[in-house]
């Protein structure tokens, strides 16, 4: 992905063509998000079971990559500030898009990815956690997840009873 993203980013510093920067700029979302797309299959994947090793190796793979991904995908936004359309950013895609370029025109430093890698990590012990949790509800014993949604019903009394059970879950663990 990373060489795809770098020959995108250097036709978006020198194409001349409104079109078709328009286009790489959708190439580049497009392939980015080809990733995080494999990483979202791969943790829904692996929480589905947090036994099945392969899916554990797939969602390690990708939780180390994903910051140095996050890191490298904010190149996008110095190219597009330094092209010759910059100043029609708004027009094309609307003032929040150019609010984003602007407000994203920082470098990570090996640091700020490391601690993206930590953030990641802790996030995916959690979801492990979560993933394999068990509560009581009403007498019977529910996955975590599934009380979760519950925790949206209409119902009052079934949000209560659901936040009550995943509460004595976290306190017991």
């Amino acid at each position: 992905i990373k060489p795809e993203l770098e020959q995108i980013l250097d036709e978006i510093k020198t194409t001349q063509n409104e079109t078709r920067f328009k286009e790489l700029l959708a190439k580049y979302a497009e392939t980015l998000y080809s990733f995080y797309n494999y990483a979202s299959l791969s943790s829904f994947r692996y929480y589905g079971n947090t036994k099945d090793l392969e899916s554990k190796n797939f969602n390690d793979f990708y939780l180390s990559e994903k910051p140095k991904m996050a890191s490298y995908s904010n190149k996008i936004y110095p190219a597009i500030k330094s092209s010759h359309f910059y100043d029609k950013i708004e027009a094309f895609f609307g003032i929040n898009y150019k609010w984003e370029v602007d407000n994203n025109l920082i470098e990570y430093t090996a640091e700020a990815e490391r601690l993206m890698g930590e953030e990641f990590k802790i996030s995916n012990e959690i979801a492990t956690f979560n993933s394999q949790g068990k509560a009581l509800y009403r007498g019977v014993e529910k996955s975590i997840s599934s009380l979760q949604a519950l925790t949206s019903d209409e119902d009052r009394s079934i949000r209560k009873d659901s936040n009550d059970a995943i509460g004595s879950f976290y306190e017991t663990n």
